[in-house]
């Protein structure tokens, strides 16, 4: 009996990875025929036969088109929010913000199938979910906390809220340009440094 109980813990993490490991596996799928065959090849078909598994397991885990549109999205931001946070005590928060901003550009390129979900609106009709549009305000917030506390230790030249939404604006205009193939030929990855440390310096007086 002593055997079996502690077994069972085991077999129920076991059972849990595996539902995640599927769950993902439909999620990488999808993302795969963005990539390859755009919004028009995405269906609930085409992702159970990429990812190997029945069309009803995708709908298990998304309930339809919307739900896994929104699992998109969220993933999206789940991994912008990651790869912007600050690590703990760095103390320099206006180095925090510059690296914050230039994450933005890495997970756009590393990212364009989630990045055209999160901003570039390409599935018509498509509005994510509440829950969803949480995962976004989340990441969003980390950005203006970031901001807040560079604003405590340097001047800036506006409020809190309008210096997060040119720093903001800026990275999204110049990775919408360069995804969609609208951006000027060059170092892109440079331009994009200046652009943010442009910014920067136009936002702290003196």
């Amino acid at each position: 009996m002593l055997f079996r109980s502690a077994a069972t813990p085991d077999r129920a993490q076991r059972s849990e990875a595996a539902e995640g490991g599927l769950r993902q596996r439909t999620l990488d799928a999808a993302v795969e025929i963005l990539a390859t065959e755009g919004i028009a090849g995405l269906s609930m078909r085409n992702v159970a036969s990429r990812a190997g598994c029945s069309t009803m397991a995708v709908y298990h885990y998304f309930d339809n088109k919307q739900g896994l549109l929104d699992a998109l999205y969220s993933e999206g931001f789940d991994r912008l929010r990651k790869a912007q946070t600050p690590p703990l005590g760095s103390g320099d928060p206006r180095a925090d913000v510059r690296a914050m901003c230039l994450k933005y550009r890495t997970v756009a390129i590393e990212n364009p199938e989630f990045y055209q979900i999160m901003f570039a609106s390409p599935i018509k009709g498509y509005k994510p979910a509440p829950e969803s549009q949480a995962h976004a305000r989340a990441t969003y917030l980390q950005f203006v906390d970031a901001i807040e506390k560079w604003s405590q230790v340097e001047e800036l030249s506006t409020d809190v809220p309008s210096a997060a939404h040119v720093l903001w604006s800026l990275g999204h205009g110049l990775m919408m340009l360069e995804l969609n193939g609208n951006a000027p030929k060059g170092d892109r990855a440079r331009r994009f440094v200046i652009g943010t440390d442009a910014m920067m310096d136009g936002l702290t007086k003196g």
